[in-house]
């Protein structure tokens, strides 16, 4: 009996070896998208089965002779073997995409990379050289990988040049183009207030740990424009109490400040007086650090000071009427060259006035065609399936072109405990943002005036910009 007992424990422990000492599975999913203007085909995908459980098939059956159009997306789920060991993963593969140009992109990842602690982005190599650079792209966050398929990066420079040659009577509700949310909040400009008020001094030391949650972007001012964003989410206040900057604003956290008052304004002076000189930029002065929106322990911007510096910067570029009181009946060549303040009425009426091109707005739910009106009602989510159904169900509702108004189509997401990282979040949304682009171009959904998404890329931005053209 006792050699029967060790000649049992012998043969299972030779099973547990030669079967790479599985150790149950562990989820994650693969997500392929087509930012390539034309529809791809995966042509074949090598693998080593006794990565994945049970020594599944699934990477191929999943992936293998599928093709995806332009802006769609072929996901799925897909389980690694864990090592008996570390519990660690490793599912490495080589795919091979063939384009519409009959191109052949060859590239291979890891399925791993989906375990990353924290969110990334990074191109891939392609194993062929004559690839244009950054055609496959890999966004990882949340045991998602994403990989996006890309054609050679576009040129949005002038692409409003472009359209008011081809329609130069195009009324402004026609228009359809790319925001950033936050826009003078990227990566680079982050800081935070060195002499936090005292009721800020426990956030703020926080949030000094944690400037993840407050950039939006990864382009700077002039990256942004041109990569083809012409509505700038402009929210000015006050850094360390004596600089006017552009702000994120975290509820639970305090204040993230971004690049200067100053640098911003220079910035679109710099762009619009030379590469994008027949270009248009709005310019979405939403939620100023005032002292009706600021808490009484965070010093409010003057009002007064900040509109002087915006004229004082951009005044030789703002479109001005006599008698004007809205932008409705003004056609997108008339702009042509000109930056369009848009003040929020509740907060900077005082200073609109058409005859020193300073225009208002009313926000929703105050819709009213007496006035310049931006129906901008963000979410509130960190789910993208809510995010998807409540936008939608805004498009629907309030959305299409035509209107006395323009529809903002907010893509981002809200974070809330557990996860506040923004690139976490924008990694959640942005993966499903191409699919709903493609449905307006296809007419299977209205199409919104504005959309505003976290961490813009001039890829997307095309696809966008492209439902003018359509």
């Amino acid at each position: 009996m006792e050699y029967k007992k060790t000649k049992l424990f012998g043969v299972l422990f030779m099973s547990l070896f030669f079967s790479k000492l599985y150790a149950g599975s562990k989820g994650s999913e693969l997500c392929i998208i087509n930012q390539y203007s034309q529809p791809i085909t995966i042509k074949r995908v090598d693998f080593n089965p006794s990565d994945w459980e049970n020594k599944n098939t699934q990477i191929r059956d999943n992936f293998q002779g599928k093709t995806v159009l332009e802006g769609e997306r072929v996901c799925s789920h897909l389980e690694l073997n864990k090592s008996f060991w570390s519990n660690d993963v490793s599912g490495p593969y080589t795919m091979y995409v063939e384009t519409g140009n009959d191109d052949l992109l060859k590239f291979s990842t890891n399925q791993n990379l989906a375990f990353n602690s924290g969110p990334f982005t990074k191109s891939i190599s392609l194993n062929q050289a004559s690839a244009p650079g950054d055609s496959v792209f890999l966004v990882g966050s949340e045991e998602r990988l994403s990989i996006y398929i890309r054609a050679a990066k576009p040129d949005n420079t002038n692409w409003m040049e472009q359209l008011i040659n081809q329609n130069p009577n195009l009324l402004l509700n026609q228009l359809i183009m790319p925001a950033t949310h936050d826009s003078g909040v990227y990566q680079s400009s982050i800081r935070f207030s060195d002499n936090p008020s005292i009721s800020e001094v426990v956030v703020s030391s926080v949030a000094r740990k944690h400037p993840e949650w407050y950039f939006t972007n990864d382009l700077n001012i002039t990256e942004q424009l041109r990569a083809g964003v012409r509505f700038f989410d402009v929210r000015v206040g006050m850094f360390n109490g004596k600089e006017m900057a552009l702000f994120h604003q975290n509820y639970d956290w305090g204040h993230g400040y971004g690049v200067s008052f100053n640098q911003f304004l220079e910035e679109m002076e710099s762009f619009i007086t030379t590469e994008g000189k027949n270009e248009v930029i709005f310019l979405y002065l939403a939620h100023a650090e005032t002292n009706e929106s600021s808490s009484s322990t965070i010093k409010a911007i003057d009002k007064k000071e900040m509109i002087s510096t915006l004229k004082s910067k951009l005044d030789p570029y703002f479109y001005k009427q006599e008698d004007g009181d809205s932008l409705r009946k003004v056609t997108l060549s008339e702009l042509k060259g000109k930056i369009v303040p848009l003040l929020n009425k509740r907060e900077l009426g005082t200073y609109i006035d058409s005859k020193d091109g300073l225009w208002g707005y009313v926000g929703y739910p105050n819709i009213s065609p007496e006035n310049y009106t931006i129906y901008d009602k963000y979410s509130e989510t960190a789910s993208p399936k809510t995010l998807v159904t409540d936008q939608n169900n805004k498009l629907e509702n309030f959305g299409g072109l035509d209107n006395y108004y323009w529809f903002l189509y907010s893509f981002t997401l809200t974070g809330e405990a557990g996860i506040l990282d923004i690139r976490s979040l924008a990694a959640r949304a942005n993966y499903i943002l191409p699919e709903q682009i493609h449905k307006m171009s296809q007419s299977e959904m209205k199409k919104a005036n504005i959309i505003s998404y976290d961490f813009v890329n001039a890829w997307q931005n095309k696809q966008i910009i492209d439902l003018n053209f359509d």
